[in-house]
């Protein structure tokens, strides 16, 4: 995570990951301002990997860092790609898999979206 100042300059930044290959694609902030990341990962970021890749959400602290995590997926690949704001203090997140994640797979690539929540 890359922080600019308003002119657009670099004003530091930070980095986290598995040693495996991390993926976020996306980012959205809360009304507490709380930033959360949604993503996929080839480790073993905030669980044991399922193989493949696995989906991820991050709730990160100030500083750019996960206070939380939460990680899933199957023995193929799984991504979180879109996580938004749910009722009550839960995160919506919606991403794509090619295994078979909440239900039988379709074919290729399926659509998943679930309502997480968290400690």
């Amino acid at each position: 995570m890359l922080r600019l100042t308003a002119d657009g300059a670099p004003a530091g930044g930070v980095q986290w990951g598995s040693p495996m290959a991390d993926l976020p694609y996306a980012l959205a902030r809360d009304t507490d301002g709380t930033l959360w990341a949604a993503g996929s990962t080839a480790g073993a970021l905030f669980a044991v990997s399922a193989g493949g890749f696995d989906a991820f959400l991050a709730r990160l602290d100030p500083a750019g860092r996960p206070a939380w995590g939460w990680q899933a997926g199957t023995p193929a690949r799984d991504e979180a790609r879109a996580p938004g704001l749910g009722p009550g203090g839960g995160v919506w997140l919606a991403g794509v898999n090619y295994g078979s994640f909440f239900a039988a797979n379709a074919g290729q690539a399926d659509a998943w979206a679930a309502l997480l929540w968290f400690p």
